[in-house]
C-alpha cells in the first residue's frame, strides 16, 4: 500500500520533513472537497492501533486510537485526516492525482 503523506513524526524517517513544514497547504476548494469525499467513502477501519492519535501541532492526544483506512491502493490514518482537515496537511502529489482521476 502507498502512503498519502510522509511526515517525520509518523514515519520516524529523518529524511522526511516535520509535520510543521507540511501544514497550511492551500488546496483549491474542489480538490479539498474531493479528497474529503474520498476519505468518507472509505471509512471502514482496516487496522486499529492501541495508542492515542495525536494532534502533532498542539501535542495533545485526540479522543481515539490510531485508525488505519484503505481504498486498496493507498492507506491513511485518522491522524492524517485530522491534520488535513484542521491544518491543511500537504498530502503526497501521487495521492492527490489518484483521487482527482477517480472522481
Amino acid at each position: 500500500m502507498k502512503c498519502i503523506s510522509n511526515y517525520r513524526e509518523m514515519t520516524e524517517n529523518e529524511k522526511d520533513r516535520p509535520i510543521r513544514e507540511l501544514i497550511e497547504y492551500d488546496y483549491p476548494d474542489e480538490t479539498k472537497k474531493l479528497i474529503s469525499e474520498h476519505f468518507e467513502q472509505y471509512h471502514e477501519v482496516d487496522v486499529c492501533l492501541a495508542c492515542f492519535a495525536v494532534d502533532r501541532i498542539k501535542g495533545e492526544n485526540l479522543k481515539s486510537s490510531i485508525l488505519v483506512y484503505t481504498d486498496g491502493v493507498y492507506r491513511w490514518t485518522n491522524e492524517e485526516i485530522y491534520h488535513f482537515e484542521k491544518y491543511g496537511l500537504r498530502l503526497n502529489d501521487d495521492f492527490i492525482s489518484y483521487v482527482l482521476k477517480t472522481k
